[in-house]
């Protein structure tokens, strides 16, 4: 449904990593790379932000008391448009609301490419991002850490090399479990340069969250484009995603080195594209990681073996000439049995129309639920909320705006679809949500 945009999403992602902020020169570059003007349509689908009731829906019931977690805020990451009617972003803000009464609790303004990180126990917030929106030999990155439950600032220092994404999305930035590292995925955006065998010279910052201090040492990560970051629970390791390369690594955090690499299987689809990764979740518990490609093939990776257990094709299930997997559109139930995958669908030709998503047994790996949202969701914007009774996705109401303005959080029965009182953020570009406490 829509391949051509998730295969064109992969160049986004190369250019959104570089320090490409005038928009008309990406989206130019993008129409001449698509060949269809129909592709463009779909781009600007990233706006409208949809709050999913899962409470009803058949096959994924509440878990239980396990899932009893005191999440109770929605911070909101946001960009600030041009209020004169031309094409750019001038600013960035980070907001905090109750998630039941949605009440402001505190509100922080920054510079653009904005990235953040809660800690675990919900006391520390980090924002990266870029005072003044220029060229390399000026603005300044920063990064930061506030207070989580007031928004003071604690400390500050510039940063430099910084991977950013300009369409947000994935987050750069990833704290460890006890909070006490920050890791600040980096490239050379402003030298770029490749290593001997052609690969862009990824690495991870280390950052020192008791006094801000950038750390000498590094962690490389060689041609890991597009990465995601997760802690392995019962292991210790920072599992490491890399999109762009298709494959899998286990960082040591005591060594700070890669000590395995694992290339996902991908089968080609009837285009002769592979199946590049959509979307990689690990269980709770930090046993299992599921990583879905962009065909509806499932790979489980087993975390303390570091090896791949099984694979699934699930597209048989789905049905359709070609059914894709929407970028970062996976979600999985905290109790591990309940895998939730999204497609947007193009009921209009060239034109991202609604989303279904998908429920899947991870134990029979059967579908046992489907809903139809009837908003596209934007990439990597499908999140569970808090007693396993919501999902978070980025959708857009807007066809006559140049950029995906993002401006309106919805909420969204899954039981009847009905959508409830909408939460409208004038004058704001909402690139990516999470709920904490």
């Amino acid at each position: 449904m829509s391949n051509a945009y998730n295969y064109l999403s992969k160049i986004v992602r190369a250019l959104s990593s570089r320090r490409i902020r005038q928009w008309w020169v990406i989206v130019t570059l993008i129409v001449g790379l698509a060949l269809i003007g129909a592709v463009v349509i779909q781009i600007v689908t990233s706006g409208q932000t949809v709050l999913a009731d899962l409470g009803k829906v058949s096959g994924l019931e509440p878990a239980g008391s396990s899932t009893q977690v005191k999440s109770n805020r929605l911070y909101i990451v946001s960009e600030i448009p041009r209020s004169d009617g031309f094409v750019g972003i001038v600013g960035g803000r980070v907001t905090v609301l109750d998630l039941e009464t949605r009440r402001e609790i505190y509100s922080i303004n920054t510079g653009v490419d904005v990235h953040t990180s809660l800690s675990l126990d919900g006391t520390r917030l980090y924002i990266a991002a870029v005072e003044i929106d220029a060229n390399c030999s000026q603005g300044e990155d920063h990064l930061f850490a506030v207070d989580a439950q007031n928004g003071n600032e604690i400390w500050r220092i510039s940063i430099k090399d910084r991977v950013k994404y300009s369409t947000g999305g994935l987050s750069t930035l990833a704290l460890s479990p006890e909070g006490r590292w920050l890791y600040l995925y980096s490239y050379p955006w402003c030298n770029l340069h490749y290593n001997s065998d052609g690969q862009v010279p990824y690495w991870l910052q280390i950052v020192d969250t008791t006094t801000g201090q950038v750390l000498p040492e590094t962690i490389p990560l060689p041609g890991c484009g597009g990465a995601t970051f997760t802690f392995t629970p019962t292991v210790g390791d920072l599992y490491v995603t890399c999109f762009e390369s298709n494959d899998v690594r286990f960082i040591n955090l005591q060594t700070r080195q890669v000590e395995q690499q694992l290339s996902v299987p991908n089968a080609p689809d009837v285009l002769g594209f592979p199946g590049g990764i959509a979307g990689s979740v690990l269980s709770s518990d930090g046993h299992q990681s599921y990583i879905v490609t962009d065909n509806f093939k499932v790979v489980v990776v087993d975390i303390a073996q570091r090896t791949i257990t099984s694979q699934v094709d699930l597209a048989p299930q789905i049905g359709g000439d070609q059914p894709t997997v929407s970028y970062g559109l996976v979600a999985l139930s905290d109790d591990g049995t309940k895998l939730i995958i999204g497609e947007n669908l193009q009921e209009i030709p060239g034109t991202d129309t609604a989303t279904e998503l998908y429920i899947f047994d991870t134990n029979s790996w059967q579908k046992t639920g489907r809903l139809r949202v009837e908003k596209p969701l934007g990439q990597e914007t499908l999140i569970l909320g808090p007693n396993q009774r919501s999902v978070y996705g980025i959708s857009s109401s807007f066809s006559d705006k140049p950029l995906p303005f993002a401006d309106t959080i919805l909420n969204v029965s899954l039981t009847d679809e009905q959508a409830k009182a909408p939460l409208v953020r004038k004058g704001e570009v909402i690139t990516h949500i999470f709920i904490g406490w």
